[in-house]
């Protein structure tokens, strides 16, 4: 078997990055950029006033209060017109400001005196109420960088910026097939000797949450022909996922029907716990990852190994999982000879990081698992103290 460290570093050397599509800047959102992002216009893209009032031209040490209304310009008019001393041209939110014009006093502090006089309060230590031309950015800026992905906010960027289409990462089309003759929908009436396929709707959420699209969602039977028709039928997917049947049972036909198949197997078999009999390899180029059938296990192998996958097909600056170090709340020992992710849950105390480690850790239980906030990594064969520190991965809402 080799080590978890090993398994990465040969997932990350077989996975080849995916294309890059345009796509209008409204559908952008969540997509990874795949080239810096620099703005067409200025933002600001003209000097506008930020306040309702009049705009004046005002040397330093002018008193003078009074002022001529000669125009009004709204937001929207294109209008270039010039304001001399003692003169005043009404202004309005998002208005352009009149040439010459070099302050807004707000309506607040102005009294109309007639219909083309104002009196106006001015104190020099107000604002200005100018936005000045490019004053957000100016055209040619960078505004976003490749690898980041587009939020709710970048939309709004992107638009103000003038772009109107941006190059981004294709999303990888993902399979995710359970096996197992045990294995029925949710959709449909529990009899005895079943159980639901839990693992393919969660790894279904999981796939999804990394920036990809689960194209395919099925449960087939432990039978090789069945196993083969439907990876044989499987049509421009980008990566290839299986739950159970990669063990060594006499119904474990995954691994015997990629291989026949044409699967290239890189790995079978990792010393790691839960999931020691993970399988990958390339089927006609398409990673290939076979997934123990216990929810845990397929689990903690997609945070893993599955997530690297993805990483590299989408290079992004997205940490899915955050990883950080943790003092055990109690000694805890790991008695394996395989490094094992535990479930747990962290906590903060006192400015330094906890972490309890759950008692039963069952590769079935699926409660434990909810319940969990990170996964905890314990080296083979280590007696952990207090005193120690322990890596955990955090596992945030989404995943």
């Amino acid at each position: 078997m080799i080590t978890v460290n090993q398994a990465v570093s040969i997932i990350k050397s077989s996975v080849v990055q995916l294309k890059t599509e345009y796509i209008n800047v409204e559908n952008a959102i969540n997509r990874i950029l795949a080239t810096d992002i620099k703005s067409k216009a200025d933002s600001p893209p003209f000097d506008m006033s930020s306040m309702d009032g009049y705009a004046v031209k005002i040397n330093k040490n002018f008193n003078q209060t009074k002022f001529k209304v000669i125009h009004e310009i709204f937001a929207g008019d294109n209008k270039n017109f010039k304001v001399l001393e003692r003169q005043t041209i009404r202004v309005f939110t998002g208005s352009k400001m009149p040439l010459g014009a070099n302050r807004v006093i707000i309506q607040e502090n102005c009294k109309i005196t007639n219909k083309s006089e104002i009196t106006a309060k001015i104190n020099n230590s107000d604002e200005l109420y100018i936005r000045k031309k490019g004053q957000d950015f100016k055209k040619g800026a960078l505004i976003l960088k490749k690898k980041h992905q587009v939020n709710s906010r970048d939309i709004g960027l992107l638009v103000t910026s003038g772009i109107k289409k941006v190059l981004v990462f294709k999303k990888p089309k993902i399979a995710i097939i359970a096996t197992g003759n045990e294995l029925i929908n949710i959709d449909k009436k529990i009899r005895k000797s079943q159980i639901y396929a839990s693992s393919l709707y969660m790894l279904k959420e999981l796939v999804n949450g990394c920036n990809s699209n689960c194209k395919v969602l099925k449960i087939i039977k432990d039978n090789e022909i069945s196993i083969k028709n439907n990876i044989s039928n499987l049509k421009k997917m980008d990566l290839v996922i299986t739950t159970g049947g990669v063990s060594v049972g006499k119904k474990d036909l995954v691994k015997k029907c990629l291989e026949d198949l044409g699967m290239k197997t890189k790995f079978w078999k990792v010393k790691v716990k839960p999931g020691k009999p993970i399988l990958f390899g390339l089927l006609n180029s398409i990673p290939v990852f076979g997934l123990p059938g216990n929810p845990v296990s397929s689990y903690v192998c997609f945070i893993i190994f599955v997530m690297e996958a993805i990483k590299k097909l989408i290079p992004c600056d997205i940490n899915y999982v955050k990883k950080s170090k943790a003092h055990p709340v109690n000694k805890f020992i790991n008695n394996s000879e395989r490094e094992t992710y535990f479930r747990g849950n962290f906590f903060t105390k006192n400015n330094k990081i906890y972490v309890n480690i759950f008692e039963n850790q069952d590769s079935s239980l699926m409660k434990n698992l909810s319940l969990a906030n990170c996964l905890v990594k314990v080296p083979a064969k280590k007696i952990a103290l207090k005193s120690d520190f322990l890596e955990i991965y955090k596992l945030n809402n989404g995943l």
